[in-house]
């Protein structure tokens, strides 16, 4: 009874050996390539350097499109000065209702 739980056919031993070893391989370079490889440690002031060089580009940025934004804003409301002042715009001009057939 416990042989019909615990039998592999011979494809399945194959594959769980090599699944097995890949396994092992993995755990392997795992350990043995910080030696191939060291890790440099780094005090992180070139990582500091470069997110203020970045804060200050956002910063140059931000204050373009401000700018920019704000000669928009001032284009437009110079043309709707323009608009509203003009005097045939402010002509009383009288309605009449007139029969509608859809």
């Amino acid at each position: 009874m416990w042989k019909d739980f615990f039998y592999f056919s011979k494809s399945q031993r194959i594959g769980i050996l090599v699944l097995m070893g890949l396994i092992l391989l993995a755990l392997a370079a795992n350990y043995t390539l910080p030696w191939f490889f060291p890790v440099k440690e780094q005090n992180g002031t070139m990582f500091l350097s470069e997110v203020e060089k970045f804060k200050k580009s956002l910063v140059s940025r931000d204050s373009l499109l401000k700018a920019t934004r704000q000669r928009e804003y001032e284009e437009r409301y110079q043309k709707y000065q323009t608009f509203h002042s003009f005097p045939s715009y402010k002509k009383n001009v009288p309605y009449t209702l007139f029969s509608f057939d859809p």
